[in-house]
C-alpha cells in the first residue's frame, strides 16, 4: 500500500505542467524554438493545438546546422522546410512576435569556403527572404531577426529585407535586430516604410553611411530607440579581397536626428584612435522630444537638442585601462535641465576635473545618484 502511495504522488507531481491552464501553456510555448514547440504535440490530444495558439513563434536554426565550414550548408534545407511548416500552421491564428535566429549557413550561398566569406561579400540566399515574406509573417506586431557573429565585423552578416518586409507597413510596432548589417539592396526600388514603428533596437549591427538615419525616418511614430554597439561599415566595396579585414571599425562621430523619439538608450565602444580624437568627432542628436537618456561608454563630446527629464550615465568602461581617463563632466552640460541623473563613473574626481571643466547648475534636479570610487 505504502509503494502504491509513492507511486501516485510521483505522477501527480510529473504532470503538474498539464494541471495549467491553456492560456498559460500556449504563453510558456511562445519561448520555446518552434522546433521543440511542435515536438510538444506528441504528449497528449490536449497538447496538440496549443502550440499553434501561442503567441509568438521561435524559428531557430542552430540546432539544424552541421557543423560544416562551406556554404551552403545543406543541414539547413530542413530548417526551411519546418519554418514553412510552422508558419503555414500560424495561418488563420494571431501572431503577435515573429523571431528568427540565424547562423550564416542558413543564409549565406556557395560563394566559396567558409574563409573566403571574409575576403569579399557573400551572397546571400533568397531562402530566408522567403520565409520572412510568408503570408503567415505578414501581421506580426513585433519582429526580431538575429544573424551570427562574423570573423570581421563587416562582412558575412545578415542583411534583412527592410525595404520588403510585409509586416513592415501594416502591423510592425517592434523591430529588433541583432549582428545583422543594415543597407539598402543593390537592385530594388523599394522605399522604407515603418509606419506604425515604436520601438527599435539594434544590438552590434552595423550601417551603411546614412542609413540607419534612413531608417529612423521611415518610422514617423518612433517612440524608443536602443543602439548598442553599432557600428558605421567602412565606405567602398568588398570587391576587392580583404577590403573591409583592413578596415578599422568607427563608432564616431554619431550625427542622428528624430523629432519623436522620447527615450534613447546608447552604448558605445570606442576605439583607441577614435579616444584621442573624442573631444571633437563625439555625439550629436537633434532631438527635441527626447525625454529619458541612458548612455554607457566613454565620456565623449555630446551635443544635444532636448530637455530631459531623466539621464543615466555610465562612464565607467573599460577603455580606461589602455587610454588616459577623460572627465565625465564634460558631457554633464547637456543635461543640466534635468529632473534625475544618475552617474556611473569611475572616480568621483571625473566631475570636478581640473582640466577647466566647469560644472554647469541643475536648477531642475530632484534626484542624483553618485556610484564611483573617490580617494
Amino acid at each position: 500500500m505504502a509503494g502504491s502511495q509513492k507511486k501516485i504522488k510521483r505522477t501527480i507531481a510529473a504532470d503538474r505542467l498539464s494541471s495549467l491552464g491553456d492560456d498559460l501553456l500556449e504563453h510558456i510555448l511562445s519561448f520555446a524554438p518552434a522546433k521543440e514547440a511542435a515536438a510538444s504535440a506528441a504528449l497528449s490530444r490536449r497538447w496538440r493545438p496549443l502550440w499553434r495558439r501561442a503567441s509568438a513563434l521561435n524559428l531557430d536554426s542552430e540546432p539544424y546546422s552541421s557543423g560544416g565550414y562551406h556554404y551552403p550548408d545543406a543541414g539547413f534545407d530542413a530548417f526551411f522546410r519546418d519554418g514553412k511548416a510552422a508558419l503555414a500552421s500560424r495561418r488563420g491564428t494571431a501572431l503577435r512576435r515573429l523571431t528568427v535566429l540565424l547562423k550564416q549557413g542558413a543564409y549565406l550561398t556557395s560563394r566559396g569556403s567558409y574563409h573566403r566569406v571574409h575576403d569579399v561579400e557573400p551572397e546571400h540566399d533568397a531562402r530566408v527572404t522567403g520565409l520572412l515574406a510568408d503570408p503567415a509573417a505578414a501581421a506580426p506586431e513585433e519582429l526580431c531577426i538575429a544573424g551570427e557573429r562574423a570573423y570581421t565585423p563587416y562582412i558575412g552578416r545578415y542583411v534583412p529585407p527592410l525595404a520588403s518586409l510585409p509586416c513592415a507597413a501594416a502591423t510592425l510596432r517592434v523591430l529588433e535586430l541583432h549582428l545583422c548589417s543594415l543597407q539598402p539592396p543593390p537592385t530594388s526600388s523599394a522605399r522604407l516604410a515603418f509606419p506604425r514603428l515604436t520601438d527599435l533596437s539594434l544590438r552590434d549591427c552595423t550601417y551603411l553611411e546614412g542609413y540607419l538615419q534612413a531608417v529612423i525616418d521611415a518610422a514617423p511614430a518612433l517612440t524608443r530607440l536602443a543602439l548598442v554597439n553599432v557600428t558605421k561599415k567602412p565606405p567602398g566595396s568588398a570587391s576587392a579581397e580583404g577590403s573591409y579585414s583592413r578596415s578599422k571599425p568607427s563608432n564616431l562621430p554619431l550625427r542622428l536626428r528624430c523629432r519623436t523619439v522620447t527615450a534613447l538608450v546608447l552604448v558605445v565602444s570606442v576605439s583607441l584612435e577614435e579616444l584621442k580624437d573624442s573631444r571633437d568627432i563625439g555625439i550629436q542628436l537633434d532631438m527635441p522630444s527626447l525625454r529619458s537618456f541612458r548612455y554607457k561608454g566613454f565620456p565623449v563630446n555630446l551635443s544635444l537638442t532636448s530637455g530631459l527629464a531623466q539621464v543615466d550615465l555610465d562612464t565607467n568602461r573599460r577603455e580606461r585601462d589602455f587610454y588616459k581617463p577623460e572627465p565625465a563632466a564634460r558631457m554633464l552640460a547637456s543635461f543640466s535641465s534635468t529632473r534625475a541623473l544618475k552617474l556611473h563613473i569611475n572616480g568621483i574626481e571625473e566631475i570636478v576635473s581640473d582640466d577647466e571643466v566647469i560644472l554647469p547648475t541643475f536648477p531642475n534636479l530632484k534626484l542624483l545618484e553618485v556610484d564611483g570610487s573617490f580617494k
